[in-house]
């Protein structure tokens, strides 16, 4: 249930945010969302905020590495767009992240 960027993330936040500068320095009007994503554990009605706190959290950290709010979105999908089964431990981790996506210009 937690939504804070632990500490050993932030390292590969930060290599995002580089990236992302760079894409935005190229394409002035794009706009990418931060996704939140969980896994099937719990229920829509808590998984859902959940999921955007996520993103919400992963944005300001963008922005903090320089990235320009403006292009960002974020959406919490909660467990809606699972990239694994949720049937063990290993698929549930790996279905609880975020996930970048064009999705417009500005």
């Amino acid at each position: 249930g937690k939504h804070d960027i632990p500490p050993a993330r932030l390292a590969a936040l930060q290599k995002a945010a580089e990236y992302i500068k760079r894409l935005e320095d190229r394409e002035t009007t794009l706009v990418l969302e931060v996704g939140g994503h969980t896994d099937s554990d719990g229920t829509p009605a808590t998984n859902t905020p959940l999921s955007q706190r996520r993103a919400e959290a992963v944005k300001a950290q963008l922005v903090k590495y320089g990235v320009k709010e403006p292009g960002l979105q974020t959406r919490g999908y909660g467990a809606e767009k699972p990239i694994r089964p949720n049937d063990n431990e290993k698929n549930k981790f790996l279905n609880r992240r975020i996930q970048y996506s064009v999705v417009g210009n500005k």
